[in-house]
């Protein structure tokens, strides 16, 4: 069973970035910019929904093969049919191409695994030539399809919805349950992406491990509770916790009723 890479998440405005991050230690430096500069990569391989940009040369920042990055292009249609099957919105696109861009470079200087832009990806090499590329790849498309419904969702709230996304797109393996705790932790528990305010485990700190919530709402109500919980919670000024109140309210029950059940 391979080990899940410790995913955060940094949330920024929309002229910054916001991205999955490994704990391995802080990043230091400046982040990659929004909208990324395609100058710097030099190739670009394209499907129905998305493109893949990447080096290359040995050389350069992350160098990937062809084939590598075309199965980078295969999870991220995977999981797009998936999310788009149980009736979910296509993520968020950049105008210029009409898709979904991923960015692959070597980001292990920020230890991080990921960068959002509205509409395009950075993406980790280590991460998308590793074992869970599957996995983060599928978080990478339900994260834009919930930034394209509202830009106003707490970190927690998108980790552990694009963490709930991405397992269902492999069809729930073993390692989905490999790390679902701790469950004395609050539903709402936020971290800075450099910290460990929730847990020593970043894959926990941020909220990933929290999606069997997610589950058991979806389970209940439908997917597509999820996007009534993100309007709700944008509507909520990015309070999450009142955005699932009043999601549920409007179905006639509240948060403190439903935790207590799932619990």
């Amino acid at each position: 069973m391979p080990v899940l890479r410790r995913f955060l998440l940094v949330l920024m405005a929309l002229s910054a970035v916001a991205g999955f991050a490994s704990s391995r230690a802080l990043a230091a430096g400046t982040l990659p910019s929004c909208p990324p500069d395609r100058s710097q990569f030099p190739r670009v391989i394209s499907s129905t929904h998305f493109e893949v940009y990447y080096t290359d040369d040995p050389a350069g920042s992350g160098p990937i093969s062809q084939v590598q990055a075309g199965t980078v292009l295969a999870a991220a249609e995977r999981s797009y049919a998936s999310d788009v099957a149980a009736g979910f919105p296509t993520p968020a696109v950049m105008l210029a191409s009409g898709r979904t861009e991923l960015y692959i470079m070597d980001l292990t200087s920020f230890s991080l695994a990921g960068l959002y832009c509205t509409g395009s990806v950075y993406e980790d090499t280590g991460t998308v030539t590793g074992n869970n590329m599957a996995f983060s790849v599928g978080q990478d498309v339900f994260t834009e399809t919930a930034i394209a419904t509202s830009a106003n969702i707490p970190t927690w709230m998108l980790n552990g919805t694009s963490a709930w996304a991405s397992w269902k797109a492999l069809g729930y393996p073993a390692d989905a349950i490999s790390d679902i705790g701790p469950f004395d932790m609050s539903l709402d528990c936020a971290s800075a992406y450099d910290k460990i305010n929730c847990a020593a485990h970043g894959y926990e700190n941020l909220g990933a491990s929290r999606w069997p919530f997610y589950e058991y709402l979806t389970e209940k109500y439908g997917p597509l509770f999820l996007i009534d919980v993100f309007s709700a919670t944008g509507a909520a000024s990015g309070n999450g916790l009142v955005g699932i109140e009043n999601a549920l309210i409007a179905k006639g029950t509240t948060l403190s009723d439903e935790y207590g059940a799932y619990a």
